[in-house]
């Protein structure tokens, strides 16, 4: 941004990016000048797409929008790099999210589309390209109950933790394309036509609406990076040494460090409860295409259904012992995260200044405030009704023997649905005499049709059940190590008044008078930034 930039106090957001790439330019901020430097105008045309693959359907959908009647020009970028780069999925004033229709949205996929939607509404869309892969309505049904989930039930208050019923989700900016290429079938037709019409719509209109809001995504990033830029450097040289600085410089740096950490937790709690939904539903489609394959018509209900009940109380907790391995390393990825916000504070100086048996410092707040996800009772949750929970993954009692006709039958489906091949001897059926063969292989059709039908009844329900209470057990650990987090740096904030008396805070604005520290201007502009109305 050019020294010479106008800024109207009509638009406070621009007077924010403009203070914050003066104070860029005068620390040497590199990346914080380069972010800002690369911002387009509010009439900039270009749309970004970001898709997780270099090709297949996100390659023929870019081609489509370059070459056809749209005009404006599109970019392109690997969604996965948004994880690493935020700032790259807010450069643009538009943005396009694709997802392959034909795939299963993996956690990496689903983390890096949902730091895509942090976009505000309007700016950005989802596209679910390659619709001519869908071969039913419940191919298509079960992609969109996967991306309802994922990325568009917790974009909004009211929807966070509904399961799709239904919505459409063009209505919430997430659209179906098909290559012409391609061939589809008859059902997708009419709302491949519609979102088509959409696309081209959103493509032709005004971006200039939205873009305030985006603005402020935009400065709030760069005033992130620019504090991660200014706790890097360290000390300021040639700031005075006298106590009252010294005292007024540390409470600073302990009060970034605590928000930064609450920060961090939240952030910590979406990306869990994204990347474990994801493997929920991946366990989900893969029980449910297991038990489609079980047809005919018949009796065994309830025998049917106690086995099927055991497998998937064994699938769940399987499904649990990893997910448990994954929060120990996200609890110990989480404890360095904490320790490398912490260095930034000049812990000599506590310790030299809080003497009255508190701490030590910063173990103190590194063990008072773990972020710990207790899953002592989750397993009786997802298994109410009594499964094994430790050791080799048992099996439930049936009440039929697993010697009958039916109770293999069973066995077949229930090694169906967990996928693993079973052979049944043909001489069971072969050697069995005229009406007594016949009656056998019904009973084996008829159990085989009960499993898969029971299965696509009670699977989708015990996954949504998991689903509830993990949520529930991530956002009390959130919620928990959020007020222990408050309450051990309070305790410090304390003990630091009871050692020295508070200084009276710098005088406000970029360049007061009293040669304020950094940190207290970046903190003067986002306040700006949080009390500016987008235009």
């Amino acid at each position: 941004m050019p020294d010479d930039t106008p800024v109207s106090a009509e638009d406070p957001v621009g007077g924010v990016l403009a203070d914050l790439a003066l104070l860029a330019r005068h620390h040497g901020w590199a990346a914080v000048s380069a972010f800002i430097d690369a911002l387009p105008g509010a009439d900039d045309r270009m749309v970004l797409l970001l898709g997780s693959r270099t090709d297949g359907p996100a390659a023929a959908l870019a081609r489509e929008l370059a070459a056809g009647e749209y005009s404006d020009p599109v970019a392109t970028a690997p969604l996965e790099s948004v994880v690493d780069e935020p700032g790259a999925a807010l450069r643009p004033n538009r943005a396009l999210v694709v997802l392959p229709c034909g795939e299963l949205l993996t956690p990496e996929v689903v983390e890096a589309a949902a730091a895509a939607m942090q976009r505000p509404a309007g700016t950005t869309l989802i596209v679910l390209a390659g619709a001519e892969a869908f071969q039913s309505p419940d191919d298509l049904d079960m992609v969109q109950r996967g991306v309802w989930r994922m990325l568009l039930a917790g974009t909004a208050a009211e929807w966070d933790g509904q399961d799709w019923a239904g919505e459409d989700l063009g209505e919430r900016g997430c659209l179906l394309w098909s290559d012409p290429a391609g061939r589809t079938l008859d059902f997708l037709r009419d709302r491949l036509t519609r979102d088509a019409e959409l696309l081209r719509h959103w493509m032709r209109a005004d971006a200039a609406g939205p873009v305030g809001l985006l603005r402020q995504q935009r400065a709030s990033y760069a005033l992130t990076l620019a504090e991660q830029a200014a706790a890097a450097k360290g000390p300021q040289p040639g700031h005075s040494k006298d106590s009252g600085h010294r005292v007024a410089r540390l409470r600073e740096e302990l009060d970034a460090a605590r928000q930064r950490r609450l920060k961090r937790l939240e952030e910590n709690r979406d990306s869990l409860e994204r990347q474990t939904g994801a493997t929920l539903d991946m366990l989900e489609q893969d029980m449910l295409r297991a038990a489609t394959g079980a047809l005919g018509g018949g009796t065994g209900q309830a025998a049917v259904r106690a086995v099927i009940d055991g497998k998937v109380d064994t699938a769940l907790l399987r499904w649990l012992s990893d997910t448990a391995a994954t929060l120990r390393d996200r609890t110990r990825q989480f404890d360095d995260e904490t320790r490398a916000q912490l260095e930034d504070v000049d812990w000599t100086l506590v310790r030299e200044m809080v003497t009255d048996g508190s701490g030590p410092y910063p173990q103190e707040l590194l063990d008072g405030a773990r972020f710990e996800v207790r899953l002592e009772t989750l397993a009786d949750e997802l298994c109410p009704t009594g499964a094994p929970r430790s050791g080799s993954p048992g099996r439930r009692r049936s009440p039929v023997s697993r010697g009958t006709v039916v109770g293999g039958a069973i066995g077949l489906a229930a090694a169906t649905l967990t996928g693993i091949p079973v052979v049944i001897p043909i001489a069971g059926v072969a050697g069995a005499v005229g009406g007594h063969a016949v009656d056998g292989y019904l009973a084996v059709r008829e159990a085989e049709r009960l499993a898969a039908e029971y299965a696509r009844w009670l699977v989708p329900r015990r996954v949504a059940t998991a689903r509830a209470a993990l949520r529930g057990h991530l956002r009390r650990a959130t919620d928990r190590t959020a007020r222990d987090t408050e309450n051990r740096f309070g305790a410090l904030d304390r003990a630091l008044d009871r050692a020295f008396a508070r200084p009276p805070a710098p005088a406000g604005g970029l360049e007061p008078s009293g040669n304020p520290t950094v940190e207290h201007q970046l903190a003067g502009l986002r306040r700006r930034l949080e009390a500016a109305h987008a235009p």
